[in-house]
């Protein structure tokens, strides 16, 4: 089944946690790790899908660096053609997830970058 695009709309990104630690900044070179969790909620009658992401990064001594979470809240027009019931739960078709996914992934990833920029 084909996404259509419009039919998705990004209607509010909240910032649900953010812990950054600047002490030993001078250290610390080009080498970080980051880690990325996410987790996605629905509500099927209001055609709504929330995602939260969770984007922390790590030095080299595995010391936690930058801790932030987001809330993307979507409002999906066409959501019942997205989804079938299997065992009294949706199970949503690989393609829309990832078209959300997209979604959340880039805007964090242009959020982030703004934020660290300096």
């Amino acid at each position: 089944m084909a996404i259509n695009p419009l039919k998705i709309h990004l209607v509010n990104v909240t910032l649900t946690n953010e812990t950054i630690s600047l002490e030993g900044k001078d250290e610390i070179k080009e080498s970080l790790e980051f880690g990325v969790e996410h987790e996605m909620m629905h509500n099927l009658e209001e055609k709504k899908i929330k995602y939260g992401i969770r984007v922390n990064f790590l030095d080299t001594k595995k010391k936690t660096i930058a801790d932030i979470n987001y809330d993307f809240f979507f409002e999906v027009d066409d959501l019942e053609e997205n989804y079938q019931i299997i065992n009294n739960k949706p199970l949503f078709d690989g393609q829309f997830v990832a078209a959300l996914l997209g979604i959340v992934y880039s805007t964090t990833r242009g959020v982030l970058l703004s934020k660290f920029e300096n």
